[in-house]
């Protein structure tokens, strides 16, 4: 595993040719700073980028006139769909999903006993919400946004805190879980699940882009 950033590192977003990623640039008691870097696969070179940049990395060339750019660019958490619709929701529960032209298609709350959405991810024509305080993993009907199934809770849970969730092309999603310090592998064809990393410390955020493994630790921003 190869540290690729420090703890200040705050999330990943994937690009096809390499990730940006944001990072705490300054902090006090009322306000942070936040800055951008990029790191080319081809070159291996990491650079600072801007904020325009990483929000059309994260939220597409047409960003500014698309209903997520009034929430935080960090924070809010999105999912695009096979058929070119996207699904947003913010730190506030409060959530939306457009298409490809950017037309409304649905908006609303989304939360779970109170508690908001600590990550998201979409495959097919699901949607999935991670709970890290209500300990669930709950999947949305993306035509009619309706909880279909959920994953955990109960009393004896074998996820406790499911963060960041990422699902790869062969129907395998990986759930960081903050609590036990590992990325647990679900089969979403039969729902099995297993351990597939287990850390030292809290995992925050795992992507896989071309055969490149990332995860974003207490400590840092790594490369499995």
């Amino acid at each position: 595993m190869k540290q690729i950033y420090d703890s200040s590192a705050l999330d990943i977003v994937p690009m096809s040719d390499g990730m940006i990623f944001s990072y705490c640039q300054d902090k006090n008691d009322e306000h942070m700073t936040v800055a951008f870097k990029m790191i080319s696969f081809e070159s291996g070179v990491m650079t600072n980028v801007t904020p325009e940049f990483y929000s059309i990395a994260k939220f597409g060339t047409q960003y500014k006139t698309r209903p997520m750019q009034e929430y935080n660019l960090v924070t809010c958490k999105i999912a695009d769909l096979p058929d070119g619709r996207t699904f947003y929701v913010a730190d506030n529960g409060e959530a939306g999903m457009v298409d490809m032209d950017d037309n409304p298609v649905w908006n609303g709350q989304i939360s779970h006993r109170g508690n908001q959405v600590s990550g998201v991810a979409a495959t097919g024509n699901s949607i999935w919400c991670s709970f890290k305080d209500s300990g669930v993993l709950v999947r949305y009907n993306a035509r009619t946004m309706r909880d279909e199934l959920r994953l955990g809770g109960g009393r004896n849970p074998v996820i406790s805190a499911p963060k960041g969730i990422f699902i790869d092309e062969d129907g395998l999603m990986k759930v960081c879980d903050v609590s036990q310090c590992k990325i647990f592998e679900i089969d979403l064809n039969s729902y099995s699940m297993q351990t597939y990393r287990e850390f030292d410390e809290p995992v925050h955020q795992y992507i896989k882009i071309r055969a490149y493994e990332f995860v974003l630790l207490d400590s840092g921003l790594y490369m499995l």
